[in-house]
């Protein structure tokens, strides 16, 4: 059974042993209008240093990908990407991986909440979300993605 195998989910930089593992995962039929070509995140995130581009790994196989950082306006903490491929998907993938980067930022003096953003119609990324206590905004970014906030515990304060 899939759902018994064992999980050891790791975030690494997108680095030159990585990259092409990254750049060939694809979202399941039908999310394309969900997320960026993961391609295109690691572009942005070399004229945008602020954004940090990490590859999903699971038992050293690429599995995902996401990407976060400081909005250099607003100061704004924000998860910008995330996807699983869709070979992986329904594992338990995305919520491990948040659940690291959550971890990560809780640790960083300077981030007191973060923000996570989805389109309207992908109900799967507002079920995991929500089950992780992010909270809608009421706000909707420039693309028209419903904005998501998750206030982080401050541990040792």
């Amino acid at each position: 059974d899939r759902h018994e195998e064992t999980m050891a989910i790791t975030l690494r930089e997108v680095a030159i042993d990585n990259f092409n593992d990254v750049v060939r995962l694809q979202p399941a039929p039908g999310q394309e209008s969900f997320i960026a070509p993961n391609v295109l995140s690691i572009a942005q995130s070399k004229v945008a240093p602020n954004f940090v581009p990490l590859a999903i790994h699971n038992h050293g196989t690429v599995v995902g990908f996401l990407m976060f950082g400081q909005d250099i306006e607003t100061r704004r903490w924000h998860i910008v990407r995330l996807m699983i491929g869709e070979q992986y998907q329904r594992r338990g993938y995305a919520r491990e991986a948040l659940k690291q980067l959550i971890a990560q930022l809780a640790q960083h003096p300077e981030c007191e909440e973060v923000y996570i953003s989805y389109m309207p119609d992908n109900v799967a990324a507002e079920r995991l979300y929500e089950s992780l206590g992010f909270r809608k905004t009421g706000e909707f970014d420039d693309a028209g993605e419903v904005v998501m906030r998750l206030e982080l515990p401050k541990l040792g304060i």
